[in-house]
């Protein structure tokens, strides 16, 4: 009888650990395949060894006083600090998200107005509340069906880009949190849910699907919900893709929750090798 041959992906092989098969005739040939011989059940074990840094919510090195003083950050700091802002509750949820991000190196006065900004959304008291979908068992902005345009908010009512938008709010809550000795432990209900939209890791949770987007196979998450398109889905924004994984991983830390920080950093480090090999 011939041989059976298996393809695989180059991020694949970068992270191969062993190959177990009832009758395998030989080990990985090259990026190609592996030919082994016809059997019932064919099993690749990968295992990730670390091609990331142990990330955290600080880079590894330390910001010298010359870089703070030729870029000026002190007074750029104290300028953010002081500045006015305002909650935007008639934009979508993806410009919304990314507002606040840039508040997390803030401190007191900062985190105040943080919390202020986060308030409405974790509220749901927004002009295009956020709904539960019964259907696809997701969260869903509303504004696609209150302005009858499916593209809205870049389509977020058929599960367009979940993971870039809800991980910009899963990011700024995990710095809130991690910052602020009076952080509202209400907050956590909300990111919890929104985590599980996008993160699931449950095959047991009876609202919403495990990993809704990712593809474990590809190594990377899908932008497109659902939405036809001719030449098939596709990943658009490998850089929101990571941060969606880093948020996950952050709030992991935040929480001191193991379990989620080290599913974060084994998906950073699946995602990492995917698009290093692939884009």
């Amino acid at each position: 009888m011939g041989c059976r041959r298996y393809y695989m992906h180059g991020h694949w092989i970068a992270s191969f650990f062993i190959t177990t098969s009832e009758g395998v005739r030989n080990q990985m040939v090259g990026q190609i395949g592996t030919p082994v011989k016809d059997s019932s059940s064919v099993v690749w074990n990968m295992r990730e060894t670390g091609v990331l840094p142990k990330v955290g919510f600080t880079p590894d090195c330390n910001i010298s006083s010359r870089d703070v003083a030729s870029t000026k950050l002190l007074s750029q700091l104290k300028e953010d600090i002081e500045a006015e802002y305002e909650s935007t509750l008639h934009r979508g949820l993806y410009f919304n998200g990314n507002t606040p991000k840039g508040d997390k190196t803030l401190l007191k006065k900062c985190l105040t107005k943080l919390k202020m900004l986060l308030k409405p959304f974790i509220a749901n008291n927004i002009t295009f509340r956020l709904a539960y979908d019964t259907v696809y068992g997701g969260i869903l902005s509303t504004e696609g069906i209150a302005s009858h345009d499916p593209n809205a908010d870049f389509g977020n009512t058929l599960y367009n880009d979940h993971h870039f938008h809800y991980s910009y709010y899963v990011f700024t809550v995990a710095v809130l949190k991690l910052l602020d000795p009076e952080y509202p432990l209400e907050f956590d209900d909300i990111i919890w849910s929104l985590l599980r939209d996008y993160a699931n890791p449950s095959h047991e949770d009876p609202f919403f699907p495990p990993f809704r987007a990712l593809s474990w196979y590809n190594g990377h998450s899908y932008a497109h919900g659902v939405t036809l398109l001719e030449e098939g889905k596709d990943q658009e924004s490998s850089s929101e893709d990571l941060n969606s994984l880093y948020a996950l991983r952050l709030w992991g830390v935040a929480s001191k929750r193991e379990n989620i920080e080290k599913l974060g950093y084994l998906l950073l480090q699946i995602n990492v090798r995917a698009i290093t090999h692939t884009f």
